[in-house]
């Protein structure tokens, strides 16, 4: 019988911005998963979903901060049906959101949608929410 852990580190090529993944055992993780080149980021994580995941649950994502660069790939997961059992991400107040979504434009409406809530938006897709940072968790 061995102890040796089954791990499996991946850093996508998604251009700019990025996409890294990874397993321990039967644990899955995403750290940010963006970029501004849409159809290689889409390509990138329907590959990572076929080949890397076998259509299971992520049980952890953590987003650096919410760039277009390091969030566009959301949309993509969610579209498949693939949710994320906990979120990490920082915290930003609602002031905060609303200056930054001002200076965003011509950006897929459900960006918008995220920046307005980011913790509904993901707790309606089946995820607990921890902020890092002023915030407090939310199921």
């Amino acid at each position: 019988m061995s102890n040796q852990a089954n791990v499996d580190f991946t850093f996508h090529n998604v251009g700019q911005g990025l996409f890294y993944s990874g397993r321990i055992n039967n644990f899955n993780f995403v750290y940010d998963c963006g970029s501004e080149t849409r159809p290689h980021l889409k390509k990138s994580v329907n590959e990572y979903i076929k080949n890397k995941l076998n259509n299971e649950k992520i049980d952890l994502l953590v987003l650096s901060h919410l760039h277009d660069d390091h969030i566009a790939g959301l949309k993509f997961f969610f579209d498949t049906k693939i949710s994320f059992k906990t979120v990490i991400l920082p915290y930003l107040s609602p002031f905060e959101r609303l200056i930054v979504t001002l200076n965003i434009i011509n950006l897929p409406n459900w960006f918008y949608d995220f920046w307005a809530d980011p913790a509904n938006y993901l707790v309606e897709r089946g995820s607990t929410v921890v902020f890092i940072g002023n915030g407090i968790g939310f199921n």
